[in-house]
């Protein structure tokens, strides 16, 4: 999986009263709901996290992702989800690196769940020094989940890349082919701003997980 420079692994705390990571995983909050806490198990390539009974709310949100894993400016991440229930948000995180003092920066490519439209992919920037404030690069509908007034089956499948200053990212059902890259129905290609990590390390996105359920995060390309 992926290798971490020493700058990385010094650079980025990890609070365990929030969230349990397994053995060889590290996780960061980007927003937490009093002391909600959250308890991650890998098993058969899906991480699988748990949002405690006794949370109170639904705004929590972290990424985790491999203490091994290595700086690379061109990545591609992709995972599969099943749907837990809103507000359940699902995702990928992109160059996830660690400032000079200590912060942690990363791009996200998540699920919309603003108003519940979920066929929307959202594209942000965190600084964990500036956690309520998330920069937005992008975002995104993606029609092929849709159906009719509605949305097709889970699970659902997310895929993101970066190649230099170039970001391209899908959504789609997983029982369909993925799209190529080269369709411009299905995939959708934006220009990073200058502000974001030049390289970083790929991992997992989850937040909004409501009291008590489970998310799972099946990991398809890109963390090996």
């Amino acid at each position: 999986m992926l290798a971490l420079a020493s700058a990385l692994v010094a650079g980025c705390s990890q609070d365990p009263d929030f969230v349990t990571t397994p053995l060889g995983w590290r996780a960061v909050e980007l927003s937490r709901d009093g002391i909600d806490s959250f308890h991650a198990h890998l098993a058969n390539n899906t991480m699988e996290v748990t949002a405690s009974t006794s949370n109170a709310d639904t705004n929590s949100r972290m990424i985790l992702w491999q203490k091994d894993a290595t700086n690379e400016r061109d990545t591609l991440a992709c995972i599969s989800f099943t749907d837990e229930g809103w507000p359940s948000q699902e995702g990928i995180a992109l160059r996830i690196a660690a400032t000079p003092d200590g912060h942690t920066r990363a791009i996200t490519v998540m699920k919309n769940v603003w108003a519940k439209a979920e066929n929307g992919v959202n594209v942000l920037l965190w600084d964990t020094a500036t956690p309520t404030e998330p920069v937005t690069i992008d975002s995104y509908d993606a029609k092929a989940v849709k159906l009719g007034t509605g949305f097709r089956p889970y699970p659902w499948s997310i895929c993101a890349r970066t190649v230099g200053d170039e970001l391209s990212y899908m959504m789609w059902p997983s029982d369909q082919p993925q799209p190529s890259w080269d369709d411009k129905r299905a995939v959708r290609h934006t220009t990073l701003p200058a502000s974001v990590p030049k390289d970083g390390v790929a991992g997992l996105y989850a937040g909004h997980i409501p009291p008590g359920t489970t998310m799972k995060l099946t990991m398809l390309a890109g963390f090996d």
